[in-house]
């Protein structure tokens, strides 16, 4: 036999009149699962915590197939950047995705959409670099991040230093000319 008491075992004792016996050393109304007190803000803690688990984790759940396709976003807009932004702007600048907004969006037969989209405002900023040393000054001084985002309609806007585009993957066309016109009125 174990010198492990029984009561510490987690499993049923009851006596012969099926009362549950306690610990010798449990006071009545002490619990003989956890022998000793939990501190007030450990349960606290503890019970944040398990909210947090419980009834946050579902909301970043993800498929694999999502989980594929944001990756294979990343990738290819990482490889837009090398591409747009440092050979033709001389500028290495995060890119990256709001992926909060594309809770609802089916890449199903579309995973090609998001890193298109948002390389095509990548090259909305090339064009940009290419059209003067001026510009190409402009650009390297007032733009310090890129974020492409879902949106539903277009949005683009430009705000310490963060260009962020807010792109209608069912509606926008001419990505580029957008993206080059709105940055040649705010730089």
């Amino acid at each position: 036999m174990s010198d492990i008491p029984e009561y510490c075992t987690g499993r049923r004792i009851e006596t012969a009149t099926g009362d549950r016996p306690q610990s010798p050393s449990a006071k009545p109304s002490q619990n003989i699962f956890f022998p000793r007190e939990i501190p007030t803000m450990s349960k606290v803690k503890l019970i944040a915590t398990l909210a947090f688990c419980v009834f946050l984790t579902p909301a970043f759940a993800q498929s694999l197939a999502d989980r594929e396709a944001r990756a294979y976003a990343e990738k290819k807009v990482a490889e837009n950047v090398d591409f747009y932004l440092t050979k033709k702007c001389k500028l290495t600048i995060p890119v990256k995705f709001d992926w909060s907004t594309f809770k609802d969006f089916d890449f199903t037969g579309r995973k090609d959409y998001v890193p298109g989209n948002c390389s095509a405002a990548l090259d909305g900023m090339a064009r940009i670099c290419g059209t003067s040393e001026d510009a190409l000054k402009s650009v390297q001084s007032k733009i310090k991040s890129v974020t492409c985002k879902n949106a539903s309609p277009s949005t683009l806007a430009l705000e310490n230093g963060e260009l962020v585009y807010g792109i209608d993957f069912d509606k926008d066309s001419n990505i580029t000319e957008r993206v080059e016109k709105f940055l040649m009125e705010k730089l």
